[in-house]
């Protein structure tokens, strides 16, 4: 009987700990910087979850357009990270083929880009609620 209580106790706890490792992270403000030297529109962005050793994927609704060379901030929701440092970042974007004498974008370019450069993030705390990351986007 002992055997069996014992057993069960450190299932239970195996569980709750399992579970505290894939929190989600909330209300996480991700600041892009546009270096890229036309307007651009994010589309989705990535980050790498390195305790589970693979990518996560976030849309971003409405497309977020960046006009020039200025940022913008997105309010998040980063899943199964809570607690976690995120090291890595991958931004899809299109970007402004055509833009008109206001700096506004009189035609999209066809096809999305990703961001060639994997933007790793320096000083990147533990993943926790309402902190801030700057995204720096390079052509």
């Amino acid at each position: 009987m002992k055997i069996v209580t014992l057993t069960l106790c450190l299932l239970s706890l195996l569980l709750s700990v399992t579970v505290m490792a894939d929190q989600r992270c909330r209300s996480v403000d991700i600041r892009f910087e546009n270096n890229v030297p036309r307007s651009i529109k994010i589309l989705k962005f990535e980050y790498f979850d390195d305790e589970d050793d693979k990518w996560r994927t976030e849309n971003v609704w409405n497309f977020f357009q960046i006009v020039g060379a200025t940022s913008g901030v997105v309010e998040e929701t980063l899943e199964y990270v809570g607690n976690e440092p995120i090291p890595l970042f991958r931004v899809h974007y299109k970007w402004c083929g055509v833009q008109d004498s206001n700096g506004q974008c009189d035609s999209w370019q066809r096809g999305s880009r990703v961001s060639r450069q994997v933007a790793a993030v320096p000083n990147v705390a533990r993943c926790t609620r309402n902190m801030n990351i700057t995204i720096p986007i390079n052509q």
